[in-house]
């Protein structure tokens, strides 16, 4: 997850968006490997901004999806 384009990266199970450089941890899934939320809940659910517009909207999005 760590590369130039990302800066922040957020968890949408404790919808928090921090650094990327506070991820230490992975775990292996289909398509390699995840990031586990280091600071906060510990949950694979976390995302980077590469792709989308983080924010604590989207996060409660994706939690509604995928926990509720």
């Amino acid at each position: 997850m760590k590369n130039e384009t990302e800066k922040e990266c957020g968890c949408f199970f404790c919808i928090t968006i921090y650094s990327p450089e506070e991820i230490n941890e992975w775990v292996p899934d289909s398509h390699g490997r995840t990031a586990l939320c280091p600071p906060y809940c510990g949950i694979d659910s976390v995302l980077p901004d590469s792709r989308i517009k983080l924010d604590t909207d989207f996060l409660k999005g994706m939690y509604k999806l995928w926990f509720e």
